[in-house]
């Protein structure tokens, strides 16, 4: 229900925001920032995450690298939807962000036009957005659940054989974490214990349900009543970025490909280094923001890279600690 209310809410706030801007040349610089700046250092941070983990984790002398660059192609193509509804009911936030951008462009350069239809969508961004305060009155029960079904469900037995992975993994999420709250408050003049104890809630939830959606309205609040920032950015700034910009999902890909390559005794070569990186940039971006998302791409991942279906097991256990506090990072 979270995600499926969140597409929608994306969807109006992001056509919303770019029609707001008012002139296209506008749009395009605040994209070109954007983009520059949130896949720009996804990128560098898969480089630099491939290299800490090179020799960190063996090689071994089986498997190898199974490059497949179409099937990398079609997953770019699948952004365009076939129609309006499925990618809301699938929560696929690439392609409603597709939809919502297109509509947003056309409304903006339409100007007084399309006067009617931008109050219409309005008049939806108050009411979904009514909704979702409903459903975050309940989130703190959805959460307290959450943590008891992981305790109690007998689903952390499995972790045994992949404890140094899970230790790289931690350490280097905490690391990105700390990077980005010291370089934001040095950056916007913040005060540190402040700014953590503002941003605390949003952790919370992203970290106690694994899912950026439902994060998003409790971000979009903090950014407006706690940090201050202009609502014309965070309408169009916060669905965008928690559709795109996912560091802790590229650390997640890479130090879980490295992780399993040696358990496995996969080959870890030049050319299965480069692939790695793009493999976790890319699919990275492509992971829904729901919980769980992350295995929908996780057999694409150990394909490509060499690593036999049996790990898949492992990788599932993995995802139990490595989805949350990925999503938190995000």
């Amino acid at each position: 229900v979270v995600a499926a209310a969140a597409g929608i809410m994306v969807f109006l706030t992001v056509t919303q925001s770019i029609y707001f801007i008012g002139d296209r040349n506008a749009f395009q610089k605040i994209g070109r920032v954007f983009f520059r700046n949130t896949l720009g250092k996804m990128l560098i941070l898969s480089v630099i995450c491939t290299l800490v983990c090179k020799p960190l984790f063996h090689s071994g002398t089986g498997g190898g690298v199974q490059a497949d660059p179409f099937q990398i192609f079609d997953m770019i193509l699948q952004i365009v939807p076939t129609d309006i509804v499925s990618p809301v009911l699938n929560g696929s936030i690439l392609q409603i962000l597709f939809i919502a951008v297109c509509l947003g462009v056309t409304l903006l350069l339409l100007g007084n036009r399309v006067t009617l239809v931008k109050q219409f969508i309005d008049q939806c961004c108050d009411i979904v957005n009514h909704i979702m305060e409903y459903i975050l009155r309940l989130m703190p029960y959805s959460i307290g659940m959450s943590i008891f079904t992981l305790i109690t469900g007998g689903k952390l037995s499995s972790l045994g054989r992949v404890v140094k992975l899970l230790i790289v993994f931690v350490v280097f999420t905490l690391a990105t974490i700390l990077w980005n709250v010291l370089y934001t408050c040095l950056i916007r003049k913040k005060n540190i214990p402040a700014y953590l104890r503002d941003t605390l809630p949003v952790l919370i939830t992203s970290f106690t349900t694994a899912s950026s959606a439902a994060a998003l309205p409790i971000g979009m609040d903090i950014c407006e009543q706690k940090l201050g920032i202009d609502k014309k950015f965070i309408t169009f700034g916060a669905p965008m970025s928690m559709a795109v910009f996912k560091p802790g999902g590229v650390i997640y890909r890479v130090v879980l490909a490295f992780g399993l390559a040696e358990i496995f005794g996969v080959s870890i070569t030049t050319l299965w280094m480069i692939t790695c990186i793009l493999l976790s940039f890319c699919l990275s971006i492509a992971v829904p923001a729901i919980p769980g998302g992350g295995m929908s791409v996780l057999t694409l991942l150990l394909s490509q890279l060499g690593i036999p279906s049996e790990a898949l097991a492992l990788a599932l256990a993995c995802d139990i600690i490595m989805d949350s506090l990925s999503t938190a990072c995000n």
